[in-house]
């Protein structure tokens, strides 16, 4: 199905409306983001609120850095602006059904020398993202196993969201598996473990689509995020993780080459700030 470029103006318009909605009205899972580079760092905020003993708000905000392409100065670019939010239905401890929103600014840069900023209306792109998880918990032992797959609906703009991207959409399915082990009896140190599996296919503009004859990119796998966490709980309420991932991606579906690149993590997840939370989620 191809998406009309009036479709991508005035639903990504309605998307952001919703977005911010959600954040007014509602008080997070916090994964790294590709961004470029060698080495990038990550950092983010969650807050998970119970809203009812079926029901979980996670609100996440993001920041993100990143090196050229030539180095592993993780912070000399920037890199990523992100919010996002999702309502978490959990009928059982077992199934968690996630409906969810966000939007994500992303800077670009030359491929070449000194790497600087593109010219506008390029420099940044702005991301409107509705997605969906469907979560599977389990338990061997004491070990925590979560199973997540995800589908993502990307819609793409320039800096000013006059008109839409060089690739307008971008439709991903993503299936991440993370292990949980406690350090000690108390629960209050976890290693984690996550890896995960990212597959795209994407939408060409009207430009490429008369150069190259094809309206879609090949479906391909675009990346694998492998990651290892250490996790501090204090009290019942905040956690704080600290880890590193290794990126194995491409650009885009379509191109050949893969990059290498290592991400340092920096979470705090506040957990229900706004009530007493009766039981740990297994959602973080």
């Amino acid at each position: 199905m191809i998406f009309p470029d009036n479709i991508h103006k005035k639903g990504g318009l309605l998307i952001i409306t919703c977005c911010f909605l959600m954040l007014k009205y509602s008080s997070a899972q916090i994964g790294a983001e590709a961004q470029g580079g060698q080495a990038s760092f990550w950092t983010a905020l969650g807050i998970d609120q119970e809203l009812s003993k079926k029901w979980l708000s996670v609100t996440d905000l993001g920041y993100g850095r990143h090196s050229d392409p030539d180095n592993i100065q993780f912070a000399k670019r920037q890199g990523l602006n992100v919010f996002t939010q999702d309502f978490i239905y959990k009928p059982n401890s077992h199934w968690h059904f996630a409906f969810s929103f966000g939007y994500w600014r992303r800077n670009f840069y030359s491929e070449d020398l000194p790497f600087d900023a593109r010219q506008f209306p390029y420099q940044f792109r702005n991301e409107v993202r509705p997605f969906q998880k469907i979560i599977y918990v389990s338990n061997l032992k004491n070990i925590k196993i979560i199973h997540t797959f995800r589908t993502d609906y990307r819609f793409y703009y320039n800096q000013n969201l006059s008109d839409i991207w060089t690739t307008p959409f971008e439709f991903r399915a993503r299936y991440m598996q993370a292990w949980k082990f406690p350090l000690t009896k108390n629960l209050k140190n976890w290693f984690i473990i996550n890896d995960e599996v990212l597959s795209a296919i994407d939408n060409y503009s009207s430009k490429t689509k008369i150069a190259t004859g094809n309206s879609w990119s090949p479906y391909q796998i675009t990346e694998n995020r492998f990651s290892v966490y250490y996790r501090r709980v204090f009290g019942n309420k905040i956690d704080i993780d600290i880890g590193v991932m290794h990126q194995y991606w491409r650009d885009k579906p379509g191109v050949a080459n893969f990059n290498v690149s290592y991400n340092l993590m920096f979470d705090i997840i506040i957990r229900d700030p706004f009530g007493k939370r009766k039981e740990e989620t297994d959602l973080k």
